[in-house]
């Protein structure tokens, strides 16, 4: 795994600027807010780069000002941010490399770290 992660954060009813603005706090690179049609309306894309820690520390506010749960899949070539309806505020469901899914709620920055290191992990 490089240092840098590309991520893309998918939305409906949140706000482009707020999830803009954590970004930036925590020192992502290269934030671009896109718009595309989904199947029920026009859907937000926010595009960034930004490192490990720098995407807990965002995970960490995310989780404090989205109403709903957060989907952090690492599959692909990018990490993809979700929100997840089905899951209740302040959780964060981990799909891992391997396709491993693991639930945490409220999770500390600390703890939060550990599972993003072990979802990136192939072995």
């Amino acid at each position: 795994m490089s240092d840098e992660l590309k991520i893309d954060v998918l939305f409906e009813e949140e706000s482009a600027d707020q999830v803009i603005i954590l970004l930036e706090e925590t020192d992502a690179q290269k934030v671009k807010n896109l718009k595309q049609q989904g199947f029920v309306g026009v859907e937000s894309i926010v595009v960034a780069i930004l490192v490990i820690q720098a995407l807990v520390n965002f995970l960490i506010k995310l989780i404090q000002i989205w109403n709903v749960g957060v989907t952090v899949d690492v599959r692909g070539a990018r990490v993809k941010v979700s929100r997840e309806s089905d899951l209740p505020r302040g959780t964060i469901l981990i799909i891992s490399a391997k396709g491993v899914e693991t639930k945490l709620n409220q999770p500390s920055g600390f703890d939060l770290l550990a599972f993003i290191k072990t979802a990136f992990s192939k072995d």
